[in-house]
């Protein structure tokens, strides 16, 4: 087609004078190039699509385990929350900042996932939302767990304003206020990402942790350290403990089929 615009302009050219010939000549070349480079296709990259399968619950197993703590367990320290009434006066007691709690040698707010492992797999989407309460001019849960895609609902039991940001790799970081007390927002985080960070920027003591996950195996230990899994399909498996003052700890199990894994972390602050 191009050759055929070309032969048909030179007909066109024959007729002028010389220097409207080099000028109209300039810009045919230049509309057929155009021409031409929209015409070619240019390959695109080649979208890489993962076959998940779901997994085979004849052949599926466990893996349980206890998150240990070896230190000496610290003092709690006590939030100093100034003049803020609307915080102090929440009927709780003194609250304390609790970023490391033991109890008998185990290690409390540890998150525990799968890390690698299940990414040929496909699991059934989460039922209901996460909810993550701010009672007292504090987060409760203080870490929590929650799929891509499920509903984190945050919610303020406090008569006094609070806004929540959330600090981010992965997803989107969110800021949104809540000045009513009972309010209820509920927002969701697309991309898994080990940790994503909330804190209020009118309470600066005020801080929490999400993790994401795509896959339903993760958990926060509670006050025995302890933490299980059931429905894991046979394999190979890189665990992870994040603890958001001691770090993170991997271990690999090995689930034969309908067989139990077990892993064991130990944290020490030294």
């Amino acid at each position: 087609m191009v050759q055929t615009r070309l032969r048909r302009a030179r007909l066109v050219l024959a007729d002028r004078p010389a220097g409207l010939q080099v000028a109209l000549c300039g810009l045919l070349l230049a509309s057929t190039a155009a021409c031409s480079s929209q015409g070619e296709k240019t390959p695109s990259e080649p979208v890489e699509v993962v076959q998940r399968v779901p997994v085979d619950p004849l052949t599926a197993g466990s893996i349980e385990g206890v998150v240990h703590f070896t230190g000496e367990a610290p003092e709690r320290t006590a939030i100093k929350m100034g003049r803020v009434s609307a915080c102090a006066s929440h009927g709780g007691g003194a609250a304390y900042y609790d970023r490391l709690l033991t109890r008998d040698g185990r290690l409390q707010n540890a998150f525990v996932t799968i890390r690698e492992g299940l990414e040929g797999y496909e699991f059934p989407p989460a039922e209901g939302a996460v909810e993550i309460d701010q009672k007292g001019c504090v987060y409760s849960p203080r870490v929590s767990a929650a799929r891509a895609g499920q509903g984190v609902t945050f919610v303020n039991s406090d008569p006094t304003n609070h806004n929540v940001h959330t600090v981010s790799k992965a997803n989107r970081g969110m800021n949104f206020s809540m000045p009513s007390q009972n309010m209820r927002t509920t927002k969701t985080f697309k991309k898994p990402e080990i940790m994503v960070r909330i804190k209020c920027d009118i309470h600066p003591w005020m801080g929490g942790w999400i993790g994401v996950q795509r896959h339903p195996h993760m958990t926060v230990t509670g006050n025995d350290g302890a933490f299980r899994f059931d429905g894991v399909p046979p394999g190979t498996y890189k665990l992870l403990a994040w603890h958001e003052t001691l770090g993170e700890q991997e271990l690999v199990v090995e689930i034969p089929p309908r067989g139990q894994g077990r892993a064991n972390f130990s944290f020490d602050p030294k």
